[in-house]
């Protein structure tokens, strides 16, 4: 660290006091500006010995009314600018001493880099959320990260407070979006040629919020957004939301979930009965919300001290919202003498009711919770509010650590979290934006992919996380001798990547042996393409599976033309293929003759390459006897899994989820390792999921 001498330290505090002092000057010289056209000021700043800094402004003669907010914001923009300007000369010149600063590098309060093990998890996850949006017909939209002020004012509430203002820029107040759900419908309004559109969104979206990033709670972050708008017959676009929800959160393998119900007309109506002013409603809204995080004695403390409510009516409030169920809560809240005669609320139960039919015909009734607390803050809500939300669970084990040590550092992201995705029907928003009476009705659901993304990278503790899609990585046995093969490394890279082939080689001229099979090893490449000074003239190569441990295997030779062929035009006819084919059948049988046919743990979809017609399963299987090679990759996780001629790295934190207890338990014994069961478990169900996978193409 550098130690600063007091001297320093107070010429320093003295340029930041002076540099203060310049803005408050050209502030106060620009308001003259605007109020006196014909003023022209001259003003000197000190800084330093013998240094002044002379800023001259001059304006021509004219009448206020006649100079636009465009113009004078512009004035007190470049008044500035010249003065920093100048200020940026002083302190480079050689004349000034130059004064060191040791500054902490780190990336802004709230946000995050996320490195390419992240990037794996975030992608995959990214791609599963949009293959879902698309399967419910979603049209992608995009909007600007930054919308007019006066866009977003008024929309959120107490929350409003959270959005991020930009500077002034040539007139325009401008503020960082809050959500996608706002700048959607200022979209809708802006064109009213579209009546009806499925749309899906994913991009960042920003908050002054207290970060929390244990909690995936960050004011940079991303949102994946699905809406429905148009005019339809009711709930039927609200339960099709509902099961893109369900889908998703299945899809991700994200258990123990509830999503809880309400809506806005059944809690307005438990207002109005409870003699919460109407002026009230929103904020007593706000209050509600928080009850997921806060005790109610402690909300309603908030409802009487700070918004001004009766205390009396507080308690009628929660005598209501304290009440959750299923369809059953229905019944009930119409035999309330009160509830039961409220118009609005009425028409929210009506809307309930219908809901629940639909449930039950997509059979996803079960997975929701008709919870009378659920308020949602924010202001545009209208009709049914939903939020999906985890129940208690532990996602990090301190004792699986090694080193007590790296305890903060490793639970840093691995905390439990709360609230995962939310929604609702937002009937009026678009009507904000629009000279029209009626806007276009709207519903939809926001995923808290960063609240996701925790529990995901939590299943990876400790794992090793194939980041890259290398398939075949050129080797070069030419090592030490006068002449390289750059040329040759380059053409067979070029032939392998124009054949759709994902390769890569060691970024030197003349490389060692040992380090090009180091740098293919670390990045877990499956397969080597090989050649030296021989099989060039020869017009051959070697095509070596790489992991096997075995190195006495050489590979196998080729002819370089059968090396690779276009995937579009002839799908796996050729020899890295063949290589990797090698062991089907065998296995096939294997298995088959076992009894060991189980459900896969995972029953997620696999990535299908283009023109693939054929299936390469797992390579090495052997139930009773599995060699010490095999054993080894197997407990390491490297297993290579090929769907057609598609790599991927079977990882059960990765591609096929948690294994349970129950399921372990089902394959101990059985002359197998009994301090491995899970090892099985893996390939069995990478097996069975592929040959799922491959009956249903």
């Amino acid at each position: 660290m550098l130690v600063w001498r007091k001297r320093e330290v107070w010429e320093l505090k003295c340029k930041i006091f002076r540099i203060s002092l310049i803005r408050a000057v050209s502030s106060f010289w620009s308001c003259c500006v605007s109020k006196n056209p014909g003023f022209k000021g001259v003003f000197l700043v000190n800084i330093g010995q013998n240094k002044d800094i002379e800023l001259k402004k001059s304006v021509k003669e004219r009448k206020m009314e006649n100079i636009s907010k465009k113009s004078v914001s512009e004035g007190i923009l470049d008044a500035q600018e010249m003065i920093y300007e100048n200020i940026e000369k002083m302190a480079l010149s050689e004349n000034n001493k130059k004064v060191k600063c040791e500054f902490n590098l780190k990336t802004p309060k709230g946000t995050k880099d996320w490195d390419g093990m992240d990037m794996t998890i975030r992608e995959n996850m990214f791609f599963k959320i949009m293959k879902i949006f698309k399967r419910h017909g979603g049209i992608a939209i995009d909007t600007p990260v930054f919308e007019l002020r006066e866009i977003l004012a008024g929309k959120y509430g107490e929350d409003s407070k959270l959005i991020y203002d930009l500077q002034d820029q040539g007139g325009e107040l401008c503020s960082l979006r809050y959500d996608l759900t706002v700048p959607f419908a200022r979209y809708l309004a802006m064109n009213p040629t579209i009546q009806h559109i499925k749309r899906y969104h994913i991009a960042k979206v920003y908050r002054r919020d207290q970060p929390a990033i244990t909690k995936g709670r960050m004011r940079e972050f991303y949102q994946c957004d699905f809406d429905i708008a148009g005019c339809y017959d009711s709930m039927l676009p609200d339960t099709e939301i509902l099961k893109i929800l369900i889908e998703i959160l299945e899809e991700l393998n994200i258990s123990n979930y509830v999503i809880k119900l309400n809506h806005r007309k059944i809690l307005d109506g438990i207002f109005d009965i409870s003699g919460v002013p109407n002026d009230k409603f929103r904020i007593i809204s706000s209050a509600i919300d928080k009850l997921d995080k806060l005790s109610w004695d402690s909300v309603k403390k908030e409802m009487v001290e700070e918004k001004g409510l009766d205390n009396l009516v507080a308690d009628k409030v929660g005598d209501y919202i304290r009440n959750k169920g299923g369809k059953d809560l229905l019944e009930k809240l119409k035999s309330d003498e009160l509830m039961g005669k409220h118009a609005i609320a009425l028409e929210g139960i009506k809307d309930m009711e219908i809901l629940y039919k639909y449930l039950e015909y997509l059979d996803i009734d079960s997975k929701v919770l008709f919870d009378l607390s659920l308020a949602r803050g924010l202001d545009y809500y209208t009709g049914l509010i939903y939020e999906a939300v985890l129940e208690p669970c532990v996602l990090f084990d301190p004792s699986s650590l090694k080193r007590k040590s790296n305890l903060n550092k490793d639970q840093e992201d691995f905390t439990c979290i709360g609230s995962i995705a939310a929604g609702g029907r937002y009937d009026n928003l678009v009507g904000m934006f629009s000279s029209k009476k009626n806007g276009i009705p709207c519903v939809g659901v926001s995923i808290g992919v960063e609240r996701i993304f925790s529990i995901l990278k939590s299943r990876f503790f400790g794992r090793i996380i194939k980041t890259n899609s290398t398939e075949v990585y050129v080797i070069e046995l030419g090592a030490g001798s006068k002449s390289n093969m750059v040329k040759e490394r380059l053409q067979i890279c070029k032939e392998l990547w124009d054949s759709g082939i994902n390769a890569q080689f060691l970024y030197k001229t003349r490389p060692k042996l040992r380090q090009q099979f180091e740098a293919a090893e670390k990045d877990n490449v499956p397969i080597a393409v090989i050649f030296g000074q021989e099989e060039i003239i020869n017009d051959q190569i070697r095509i070596k599976i790489l992991g096997l441990g075995d190195q006495s295997n050489k590979g196998e030779l080729v002819q370089r033309k059968d090396m690779a062929v276009n995937r579009k035009n002839r799908p796996l006819d050729h020899s890295l293929h063949k290589q990797l084919g090698k062991y089907k059948h065998n296995i096939v049988n294997n298995l088959k003759n076992k009894d060991i046919k189980r459900k896969a743990v995972y029953e997620g979809t696999r990535k299908k390459g283009v023109g693939v017609d054929d299936l390469t399963l797992l390579s090495v299987i052997n139930d009773e006897s599995i060699n010490d090679n095999l054993k080894k990759r197997f407990q390491n996780k490297e297993i290579y899994t090929y769907i057609g001629n598609v790599l991927i790295s079977v990882n059960p934190f990765q591609d096929l989820g948690i294994y349970t207890n129950e399921v372990l338990q089902s394959y101990r014994g059985k002359n197998r390792l009994e301090e491995k069961p899970h090892v099985y478990a893996i390939a069995e169900s990478a097996f069975y999921n592929m040959v799922s996978y491959k009956e249903n193409q």
